[in-house]
């Protein structure tokens, strides 16, 4: 008996040891000034995702979460999106007040969100910040950014004219920020993950803010 109780005990012993730990995620995904070189171990084999989320490292948009991972695959919400496009803008200060009941003052999001009211990206009293980002909601979200410029048809089978996100769609996908899921196929409601949402901003980047004037 005593030899029986003395091999369970070691063998619960070797499970706790080989049960991998929780990882704790940085929900603020807090970017750190001056850092620029981040190592994840669960880099996706996506050449472009590489390329995008090293982009946005090297940019102090993120730094992943705490425990050295990106979590590429994690669905992105309102308020991380808003804090990468917040970031990519340079962070600034909002000016006025926060206007929404759901976003506390002090909340790791809550420039980031104020801004986005200001700038007219975002509107209303109420974020939802913990929403998913969908794929019609990215791209509305720079195309307001980039001051909401006409564009003709998007080439997409499931956006139609009279949808809200129509004229952003066309305009995503006539400067190569959207590539859909398809060739004809955008998916609007389609969730986006972290990946997804650094390589739009990315794109958004080299195509806009790449052509946009120098202020003299």
């Amino acid at each position: 008996m005593k030899k029986l109780i003395s091999l369970l005990l070691t063998g619960l012993m070797c499970a706790n040891l080989t049960a991998p730990a929780l990882a704790a995620e940085d929900t603020a995904d807090t970017a750190a000034p001056g850092k620029t070189v981040v190592t994840f171990t669960d880099m996706p084999s996506s050449p472009e995702f590489v390329e995008s989320i090293t982009w946005a490292v090297e940019n102090d948009i993120t730094t992943g979460m705490y425990d050295g991972q990106f979590r590429p695959d994690y669905t992105c919400n309102i308020s991380q999106i808003l804090t990468f496009i917040w970031r990519m803008s340079g962070s600034p200060e909002p000016a006025g007040e926060n206007p929404f009941r759901d976003v506390p003052n002090g909340k790791w999001y809550a420039a980031a969100a104020v801004w986005a009211h200001e700038k007219g990206i975002v509107s209303g009293d109420t974020l939802h910040p913990d929403a998913p980002c969908t794929r019609a909601m990215t791209v509305t979200y720079l195309w307001r950014l980039a001051g909401s410029p006409s564009e003709s048809d998007s080439p997409f089978s499931d956006v139609k004219s009279t949808d809200d996100y129509a004229a952003a769609v066309a305009w995503g996908a006539a400067n190569g920020i959207i590539k859909g899921i398809t060739p004809t196929i955008f998916g609007p409601y389609n969730t986006c993950t972290r990946a997804h949402i650094v390589t739009f901003l990315h794109r958004y980047s080299a195509s806009i803010l790449a052509e946009a004037p120098t202020e003299t």
